[in-house]
């Protein structure tokens, strides 16, 4: 952190112009402001925030997160970007990322994009990423999206398993591209 202020008989700490927080458990924070509370052991980052975790293999983008360490659970506010496993691309609004249960979700409207050119379209989700499985509602899925010929699928609520392609649900319509 290029400033920091200390506060409260040293018990919070503002830190602004850009820097970065490394967690006992090596999860790396960088942003442009920080707010930390060491007694309820909070930290707030805010502007162009980026979360890296190398060990569980994720990436979060934001404008501003609130990391409550006691709990392991990360909650963003606004627009954000999640890579998890550097496989699944998630775009969504005021996401929550519970460590200890190893879940990311939002109840927000949400874009899924997958390594397969799969494009998931949802509601709201919770993924689970130790089991690779996505719950979500009012999904719409296009397999190839990036291609003229993609298949479309359309599932009122969902379990998606990632792992190996298949999906338990409820209301289920499929539209096939014309040549199959």
């Amino acid at each position: 952190v290029t400033e920091i202020e200390i506060l409260e008989n040293g018990n919070k700490f503002l830190g602004k112009k850009g820097g970065t927080a490394t967690t006992t458990n090596n999860i790396i924070i960088k942003a442009i402001n920080f707010e930390y509370n060491k007694i309820s052991n909070i930290l707030i980052a805010k502007d162009k925030v980026k979360i890296d975790d190398k060990i569980k293999d994720y990436l979060i983008f934001a404008d501003k997160i609130t990391y409550f360490k006691n709990k392991e659970l990360i909650i963003t506010e606004g627009e954000t970007n999640a890579v998890i496993q550097s496989k699944y691309d998630f775009i969504s609004k005021n996401v929550s990322l519970n460590r200890i249960k190893m879940e990311l979700s939002s109840s927000e409207n949400s874009i899924i994009k997958d390594d397969k050119s799969n494009l998931y379209k949802l509601s709201k989700f919770k993924y689970f990423y130790d089991k690779k499985l996505l719950k979500g509602e009012n999904i719409k899925i296009e397999t190839n999206y990036l291609k003229d010929k993609n298949d479309k699928l359309f599932l009122s609520d969902a379990f998606i398993n990632f792992e190996n392609n298949s999906f338990f649900s409820k209301d289920t319509k499929v539209l096939l591209h014309k040549d199959v």
